[in-house]
């Protein structure tokens, strides 16, 4: 709707043009209004042509700047049909997120049903901040918090703690999504430094999106040398960041919600301690957060 009333604002001019240009010309024509030549009519009627020529130029004028332009800003709802869009033919993701909250429920769920569909190898390579890190989650919980309205009535109190559990979840989401098909292959890295942008990255195109929610993403197409240059940064990137074991030796239940104390064997396995305070309940909901996405697989 935003895009077509955008198109009416430039284009209304010539829009007006060839709509009345038409039928007063004709009107004019036919001696509807008793004229004793036709001049006038016939005037408004080649305007007409030169207005719907001049829209047409209009529109192919700004489908090539698109084209050429180095980036495109998206808007609201553009941001997840151009992740939609990604995830259709893609054979590689590479994230680099905070906690990953949209790569658990959106990203995964979906690139495993695309394997699961076309039964294509997908190689997802995943880099958050270290949960392990008190001071670190302290760092992303406060950034979090400087993002939210004073009168937001949705508005989530942020701690080092919840940053911790967030984290957990994807970390235990991206181990599940991988065991349930062999053609997605999960790689897990942690960073010791936050980004302030999700970084998305397919075989087509590669998406920065800022976490605060009015200001618009950033799409990269393949063709364009940006691309390359934020490829190499996420590869770099994860090579750097401390590396997770690339298996699980089976302790994830397949097709079943792990148990607190699968979860507790398995970040024992991969050397992350999980907090002694945590009880049963608060590792329920953390599997609880891991697994939210997955009905759309």
């Amino acid at each position: 709707m935003n895009r077509w009333l955008n198109w009416l604002r430039l284009n209304i001019d010539g829009l007006v043009i060839l709509v009345l240009a038409p039928v007063v010309g004709v009107l004019a024509v036919l001696d509807a209004f008793n004229m004793d030549n036709h001049v006038g009519g016939i005037t408004l009627t080649v305007l007409g042509l030169l207005a719907l020529a001049l829209l047409r130029d209009r529109h192919l004028t700004t489908k090539a700047i698109q084209d050429t332009a180095a980036v495109k800003m998206l808007y609201g709802p553009e941001i997840g049909e151009a992740h939609t869009e990604a995830r259709r033919d893609t054979d590689q993701w590479a994230c680099r997120s905070g906690v990953g909250t949209y790569l658990r429920a959106v990203t995964l769920p979906s690139l495993l049903e695309r394997a699961r569909v076309d039964q294509r190898p997908i190689r997802v390579q995943v880099e958050i901040i270290d949960p392990r890190d008190e001071h670190l989650c302290e760092a992303d919980a406060q950034y979090r918090a400087s993002l939210q309205s004073p009168g937001d009535a949705a508005r989530v109190t942020w701690t080092a703690d919840r940053v911790r559990r967030q984290a957990l979840a994807t970390i235990l989401a991206a181990y599940w999504y991988r065991k349930q098909s062999t053609f997605l292959s999960v790689d897990v890295a942690l960073s010791s430094t936050m980004s302030t942008l999700r970084w998305d990255l397919s075989s087509s195109c590669v998406i920065l999106t800022p976490r605060n929610p009015s200001t618009p993403a950033l799409k990269f197409t393949r063709d364009k040398p940006h691309y390359r240059d934020y490829n190499r940064e996420l590869l770099t990137s994860f090579e750097q960041a401390h590396r997770l074991s690339p298996t699980d030796d089976g302790m994830l239940r397949l097709n079943t919600e792990p148990t607190p104390a699968d979860v507790r064997r398995f970040f024992a396995h991969l050397g992350i301690t999980i907090p002694t305070a945590y009880a049963d309940r608060e590792i329920a909901e953390i599997v609880t957060a891991a697994l939210e996405g997955r009905n759309r697989a």
